[in-house]
C-alpha cells in the first residue's frame, strides 16, 4: 500500500494554515464565490454536525445506518477476508464499525479524516474493540493527492469505503479525477464502497427502500448492486 496517492502521512497532523489562505483567495476570487466544506470541521464543526445528525428532522444518518445494518452480511461477503479498509471521511466512525464487525480478519483500517478530534477519538476507540486490527489514522484532507502509510500488516485487497455524501459536491471533472486515484489505491483486484444519493441513480444502483440513500459497492472489473 506504500506510495499510493491518496492521503496523508501516517502520523496524525493538523491541515497547514497556508492551504486554508489559499483556498480563501482561490474560492473568494471565483464567481460565483466558494470555500471548501472541510473547514466546516474543526473541533467545533465536527461536534455540531454530530449533533445534527442525532435530530429527529436529519434522516439521512438513521438511514445510511439503517441500510448498512440491514445489508452487512452481504456487504462483507463481497468485500472478502483480510482486506486492508481505506475509509474517507469517516468521521466518529459509527457506521464504519458496523461495517468492521461484520468483516472477516480484516487485516488494517486506516480512517481518514479532517477533524483531528474525532480522528483521534474513533482511533482509540477502534484499537480497542478490534485489538487483532492494525489501525493507522490520517489526519488529511482526502480530496488532495498524499500518501497512505505503509501497513505493517498485508492486506488480500484494498478497499476504500466512502460513506459520506460529498461526491455529490463534485464538479464532473473533479468527481472524476478523485474516482481515478481511488481506483490506483484500489488496485485490480480492489474495490470501492461508495454511499451516493438519488440525485446520482444510475445503473448498478439499487434501492435499499429508502428514496434518497443507496450504498453501492463497485469492484475492478465487476459491479455489485
Amino acid at each position: 500500500m506504500a506510495g499510493d496517492s491518496l492521503t496523508a502521512p501516517q502520523q496524525i497532523s493538523t491541515l497547514e494554515s497556508s492551504d486554508f489562505l489559499a483556498d480563501v483567495i482561490a474560492g473568494f476570487s471565483s464567481s460565483p464565490r466558494t470555500l471548501p466544506s472541510k473547514y466546516f470541521y474543526d473541533e467545533r464543526g465536527a461536534g455540531l454536525f454530530q449533533k445534527i445528525c442525532e435530530l429527529p428532522e436529519y434522516y439521512i444518518t438513521r438511514t445510511e445506518i439503517d441500510i448498512l445494518d440491514r445489508n452487512r452480511t452481504e456487504i462483507a461477503s463481497h468485500l472478502g477476508p483480510n482486506i486492508g479498509l481505506i475509509g474517507l471521511g469517516t468521521g466518529a466512525g459509527t457506521k464504519t464499525r458496523i461495517l468492521i464487525e461484520s468483516l472477516k480478519n480484516p487485516a488494517v483500517y486506516i480512517p481518514v479524516d479532517i477533524s483531528e478530534k474525532q480522528l483521534r477519538e474513533s482511533t482509540a476507540l477502534f484499537q480497542k474493540i478490534f485489538p487483532d486490527m492494525e489501525v493507522l489514522p490520517v489526519c488529511a484532507d482526502y480530496l488532495q493527492p498524499v500518501v497512505l502509510p505503509t501497513p505493517n500488516h498485508k492486506a488480500a485487497r484494498n478497499i476504500v469505503y466512502f460513506p459520506g455524501s460529498t461526491i455529490g459536491n463534485f464538479e464532473p471533472d473533479e468527481a472524476v479525477e478523485f474516482l481515478r486515484r481511488v481506483a490506483n489505491v484500489c488496485r485490480e483486484n480492489g474495490g470501492l464502497l461508495i454511499k451516493k444519493g438519488s440525485a446520482c441513480a444510475g445503473s448498478g444502483l439499487q434501492r435499499q427502500g429508502r428514496r434518497h440513500c443507496a450504498i453501492q459497492f463497485e469492484s475492478a472489473g465487476a459491479r455489485e448492486p
